[in-house]
């Protein structure tokens, strides 16, 4: 008997495909829960067993979303200063890094 919706468990199957990976970006950008987030493809797979990953594998994507959410913010901060700079001579603004090279705070 063939099983397809235990192959999500194997090393080999895991993981999310390519093209509901945006889908499932789209639905963290609107602050939805992992687990909703989960019961909306379970729908759309026509039951939770049909989805070919689990929730592990959601919430990895999230936490990698996150993550680079939070290093391009601060790139993308420290740009819209260096525009403001180049439009007024007069705005300053200092970063001071910590131990480890990361902004530890913006005068």
């Amino acid at each position: 008997m063939d099983k397809p919706s235990l192959a999500k468990f194997l090393r080999s199957h895991a993981g999310i495909p390519k093209e509901e990976v945006e889908v499932l970006k789209l639905l963290h950008d609107c602050n939805l829960e992992t687990s909703r987030m989960m019961q909306l493809m379970s729908e759309l797979y026509g039951s939770a067993h049909s989805v070919p990953y689990h929730e592990k594998h959601v919430s990895n994507l999230r936490a990698g979303i996150s993550a680079h959410a939070a290093r391009s913010d601060m790139s993308e901060t420290l740009s819209y200063f260096n525009e403001l700079k180049k439009e007024d001579n007069d705005f300053f603004f200092k970063v001071k890094l910590d131990d480890d090279d990361k902004v530890e705070n913006i005068f």
